[in-house]
């Protein structure tokens, strides 16, 4: 059946975080009412949309200056992403010297974010189910890695922890068969986990590629991958904060945290952000079908 359609001119600005792309749109007019899982698929295609790794809507709150809502590209709203906090942050602090911090409502929680010279800071939820040591089948190998939820399920591979046959160097690894495969395996069910792959090296420093789910594909980074990745590292080889994390775009972020055995809190994630650019998005809006 055909659809009769109309046309809406949407206002947006292209924004990332340490290579995490983002489109943003301020809806605190409560102005776009249209169903936002079709549009995060539409504005987020690589081709025939703006392009990004996820739509970001900023909306009005009672409970701290905006709330973000976060879409990933294939439409599902998942959980907290953390390059898009510091991001919306950004956003939110842009034009106003005056202020250098602000909160924002995200899912069940209010986070504090702030100005850290030409970063941008942003404090996180304490981490969640730690879990180590899992065994998991692939292909003729049985594989060991780690989980953690720093506000979204996060699965991190130690290169030293994998068999040489598999993987050697970090940036030359095929990460999308492995990251796939763990993304939806039947441990990590019904909601599935992001899948990151780090190598380590002296002085609390790591290097990070990350098959994130809902983009389903790697991508430049991943802010709440970062977080879980540092963590366990530091859990692993007993390093003290900050722990300096390299993204696959060569961007460099840092966690913060305070740490007793094996409980982690008071959780920050530091990095740069900028706008890309700014523009009008013209939307095919589905109205109704046409019997």
């Amino acid at each position: 059946m055909p659809q009769s359609t109309d046309k809406i001119e949407i206002e947006f600005t292209k924004i990332e975080g340490a290579g995490n792309d983002f489109v943003l749109i301020d809806n605190r007019a409560g102005l776009y009412k249209f169903p936002l899982t079709e549009f995060a698929q539409a504005v987020c295609h690589r081709h025939n949309g703006i392009g990004a790794d996820g739509l970001i809507v900023l909306e009005n709150s009672k409970k701290a200056d905006f709330k973000m809502r976060y879409i990933n590209s294939d439409g599902s709203e998942g959980g907290m992403c953390g390059n898009g906090g510091r991001c919306v942050a950004h956003f939110g602090l842009l034009g106003n010297q005056t202020k250098n911090s602000l909160q924002f409502e995200a899912l069940d929680n209010i986070y504090k974010a702030e100005r850290a010279g030409q970063n941008i800071r942003l404090w996180m939820k304490n981490p969640i189910d730690l879990k180590r040591n899992i065994k998991i089948f692939y292909q003729d190998y049985e594989l060991t890695t780690d989980y953690i939820n720093t506000g979204a399920p996060h699965t991190v591979f130690f290169l030293t922890d994998l068999p040489g046959s598999l993987y050697n160097k970090l940036d030359s690894m095929e990460i999308l068969p492995i990251g796939k495969y763990v993304r939806y395996h039947p441990s990590y069910a019904p909601e599935g986990t992001n899948v990151n792959f780090i190598e380590t090296s002296l002085n609390r420093k790591i290097s990070i590629r990350t098959y994130e789910r809902g983009v389903e594909d790697e991508t430049l980074a991943c802010g709440t991958g970062s977080v879980a990745s540092a963590i366990l590292s530091a859990l692993k080889f007993d390093w003290q904060s900050p722990v300096e994390v390299f993204t696959r775009s060569k961007s460099k972020l840092l966690v913060y945290f305070k740490r007793e055995s094996n409980v982690i809190t008071d959780v920050i994630l530091e990095g740069p952000a900028r706008v890309v650019f700014t523009g009008k998005f013209n939307y095919s809006l589905p109205l109704k079908r046409i019997v």
